[in-house]
């Protein structure tokens, strides 16, 4: 279940804030509410949902916030599942408390995941989904900045994580660790360099085992023409956990370039051995015209579920419209991840991704091509999603306005059987704008899975009315 948001300006403060209160009524339909697969008994359910909830953005003073918070309670109007109370939270802030010299990062997040990535999943979130928990994490970093003229930038940071779920079958973990970052100061031009020194320490619970990880690496730029430059980097690394069977210890490097050919165009592409590896990043966008741009990644590291879901809190910023959205691609922040079972294990992940943002008179497009690999060592299960995605909105007239969406996408499960999943989703709704501070929107998403494995074959039908009111 998704609370429903309005973009439409809150409640402004001096220093530039912006408080947004809201409440919503959902009711919500399903024709699968207990997540049945085909063959298998299925509980429709209708759902009432109450949700009320409060953005807060803004900077003032030394002080900065991105934060959304909704509250539901969920009530079955035909028995098939279970009362539910859902929070849902994202949030990261800044305090200055020592002018340029002391700071405080600090991140939190709430949301419901994914356990086992095999079994049945509806892409709404009804909270009584027999294969989702509530993950909460929370992060405090303390650090300091250091300026030697124009010639270093130095930052020393203290990091403190903590990650909680309701399931059984995954593992709390408290991280703590100490980074220390250095950068050229503004003397240097075209030769420019930084460098990063980390020790960490995860802690897992329910006899898990522990993670180590030190990492020293210096980075070199070198502007060889106005519009290139030659990149390298050189370091060491050490990953002591026990669910990796190949624990990285050496020297990682890279080598590589970035050019930016014209305005409209750039590209960062480096070559290397990390993580005992072959290594390849890359980095690329092109504007095809002022409303239509492309851009590719790649990138290939050792992480964690927790890891990645804490990390994608740091780039939450406000739009300026009481939304957070997630400042590398302009879209509503989102911490949930349907595709892969939520782990706090580490696991090697390579991901490729290319979107396509455009715009044509009243149409907006959105699409992409995903390719997302994770091996887990301590089982050598290679679990592999590729995922084709297009959604389109266009305003109807003033007040209305409609969004279709569609995915395909193919899950090699990486097991013995060669399980490998389709899954199909469709999805349309109409949004339209009461009043100044009222909105209503009817949505329905069907979700379709065919299996290699037919016993696994799953679909669902849902429809969704939601009525929004900010304050």
């Amino acid at each position: 279940m998704q609370a429903g948001l309005c973009a439409l300006p809150g409640v402004s403060l001096a220093g530039e804030w912006t408080i947004t209160p809201r409440a919503s009524v959902q009711t919500t339909w399903t024709d699968n509410a207990n997540e049945a697969r085909d063959g298998e008994d299925r509980n429709s359910d209708f759902l009432v949902q109450g949700t009320p909830g409060v953005t807060i953005t803004g900077t003032g003073g030394r002080f900065s916030l991105a934060l959304n918070f909704s509250h539901t309670e969920s009530l079955s109007m035909l028995d098939a599942t279970d009362n539910e109370s859902i929070n849902t939270l994202a949030a990261n802030g800044r305090a200055e408390l020592y002018d340029r010299v002391f700071f405080v990062d600090a991140t939190s997040s709430i949301s419901r995941q994914v356990i086992d990535s095999a079994a049945p999943v509806s892409s709404v979130d009804t909270g009584t989904s027999n294969n989702r928990t509530t993950v909460q994490t929370a992060s405090l970093e303390p650090f300091f900045l250091h300026h030697f003229g124009t010639w270093l930038e130095t930052e020393s940071r203290t990091r403190l994580d903590m990650t909680r779920t309701e399931s059984e079958e995954i593992s709390d973990t408290q991280t703590i660790g100490q980074y220390f970052n250095f950068n050229s100061g503004r003397r240097f031009s075209t030769f420019t360099f930084s460098g990063a020194l980390s020790d960490e320490k995860i802690v897992r619970d329910n006899g898990a085992p522990s993670s180590n990880e030190m990492v020293a690496v210096t980075n070199y730029r070198l502007r060889v023409l106005p519009r290139l430059s030659l990149l390298s980097s050189l370091g060491w690394e050490n990953i002591d956990d026990p669910t990796l069977t190949d624990e990285p210890n050496g020297i990682t490097w890279n080598v590589g370039f970035a050019a930016q050919p014209n305005s409209r165009s750039s590209i960062e592409l480096t070559y290397g051995t990390e993580l005992q590896e072959q290594a390849i990043n890359l980095n690329a966008t092109y504007a095809l015209s002022s409303r239509t741009r492309l851009a590719a990644s790649y990138s290939e590291t050792i992480t964690s579920s927790e890891r990645l879901l804490n990390d994608d809190l740091d780039f939450v910023v406000g739009d300026g419209f009481g939304q957070l959205i997630d400042s590398r691609t302009g879209l509503p922040f989102d911490a949930t991840n349907d595709n892969f079972g939520f782990t706090t294990s580490l696991f090697r992940q390579r991901v490729f991704t290319l979107t396509l943002n455009a715009q044509r008179r009243l149409w907006s497009y959105a699409g992409g091509l995903t390719w997302e690999q994770r091996k887990t060592d301590s089982t050598g299960v290679e679990e592999t999603v590729t995922t084709a995605d297009i959604s389109a909105t266009r305003p109807l007239n003033s007040r209305l306005s409609a969004t279709i969406a569609a995915s395909v996408s193919l899950h090699d499960f990486g097991t013995d059987d060669q399980r490998e999943d389709k899954d199909y989703t469709l999805s349309g709704s109409l949004t339209y704008q009461l009043n100044a501070s009222t909105t209503a929107a009817l949505s329905y998403t069907r979700d379709q899975t065919r299996s290699s494995e037919g016993a696994n074959n799953f679909n669902d039908n849902t429809v969704t009315l939601n009525l929004t009111h900010t304050f």
